[in-house]
This record gives structure tokens, C-alpha cells and sequence, in this order.
């Protein structure tokens, strides 16, 4: 049982060595949901905080065409996750979604991030459409409880 274990922690250790040295720390590279390697420095960077089941702050303005990168910071004890329906975006990276949590969505790029508690995620997007649109938590009652904000693309 000790040397199944020794080893399973051996090839953990020898995964995330591969993957550091593979990484571009400090970089402007990043993967589109391709999985194609596409050089992108966001325009704007906006951080999110999930505080106290509610998004600080509600709401947020962006550029039609600019590339966005959307950092969630959760300070709750609990997962939270974002997401914006409607949005005619294209996401570069990041934009991991929980699968209970997809609102129902499914196969589109979505922009959406998921963190588990006092944890931190990001995406990196890009806005089609201008517009105002609605964007919240999927955690059952989050949304419910005013977990709830406004995109505007202009």
C-alpha cells in the first residue's frame, strides 16, 4: 500500500514538473478552446470579487472588441462561479465552468469562470455584440439570494 502510494505521489510530482516547465510564466501566450497556442495581451483586466454571496462590484462595462480578461476572486468559504448569458463573445482561454452548473448551457463557448472556495480564476474574451446583459452564480440560491450583476458592451 506505502510503495502505490509513493508512486502515485512520484507521477503527480513528475505531471506538474512537465507542466511547469511546459507553462509560460509571466507571458502573453495563451490557448483559445482550440487548444491552438494564440498570443494575447487582454486590453482590460477587471477583477471580480464573490463576497458575501453577492459580486463586488454589479456592474461592468466593456469594449466591443477589446480582449477582456475577467479575474473571479472568491473570498467565501463556499464555490462560486460566474456567467453571462447571452453573450455573442469568443473565449481565448480559461472559462472552466463546473458541468452542474452550466445554466443548461452547452457546446457554444460560454463566458463563464468557476472557483472553488478562497480560490481565484480567470477568462480571457472578447465581446461581439454590444449590448447589456445579465450575469450571476450558478450555485443553487446564489442567484436567487442577489448573486447577480450587469455586463454593459459598448
Amino acid at each position: 500500500m506505502q510503495v502505490r502510494v509513493g508512486l502515485m505521489l512520484i507521477g503527480s510530482l513528475a505531471v506538474t514538473a512537465a507542466v511547469a516547465a511546459c507553462g509560460s510564466s509571466g507571458s502573453d501566450m495563451n490557448v483559445n478552446m482550440k487548444g491552438t497556442a494564440t498570443s494575447v495581451k487582454p486590453d482590460q483586466s477587471i477583477t471580480l470579487q464573490a463576497k458575501n454571496v453577492r459580486f463586488v462590484p454589479d456592474k461592468l462595462t466593456i469594449r466591443m472588441g477589446s480582449v477582456i480578461e475577467l479575474k473571479l476572486e472568491n473570498l467565501d468559504a463556499t464555490e462560486h462561479d460566474f456567467q453571462v448569458d447571452g453573450l455573442d463573445a469568443d473565449v481565448m482561454s480559461g472559462g472552466s465552468m463546473n458541468a452542474e452548473h452550466s445554466g443548461g448551457q452547452s457546446g457554444a463557448a460560454m463566458v463563464a469562470v468557476h472557483t472553488m472556495a478562497n480560490e481565484k480564476g480567470s477568462v480571457v474574451f472578447m465581446a461581439n455584440k454590444k449590448g447589456a446583459y445579465n450575469f450571476y452564480c450558478t450555485s443553487p440560491g446564489h442567484k436567487e439570494a442577489g448573486m447577480v450583476g450587469t455586463l454593459a458592451v459598448e
